[in-house]
């Protein structure tokens, strides 16, 4: 099963429903929109992936190996 890692805390995910990094993004972004937070570090198996990039990651289907590790932080409203 595949790791997801949100600020260091696992989350169970369906790997299978979930089937890239492009379709697990706005899932994640229900619980954390953008508009509240911001998305400081994305790595998968430990390359950084950029959300804005073409990168290999963002569509490459989840291995059951595969670890995902994102920074959220919470954006200050001042």
């Amino acid at each position: 099963m595949a790791i997801l890692e949100v600020n260091s805390t696992q989350i169970n995910f369906d790997e299978k429903s979930h089937f890239n990094l492009k379709s697990l993004i706005p899932k994640l972004q229900k619980n954390f929109p953008f508009d509240q937070y911001t998305f400081s570090n994305l790595k998968m198996n430990g390359e950084s992936v950029e959300l804005n990039d073409d990168n290999f990651y963002l569509t490459k289907p989840f291995d059951h190996n595969d670890v995902i590790q994102i920074s959220i932080n919470e954006i200050n409203n001042q």
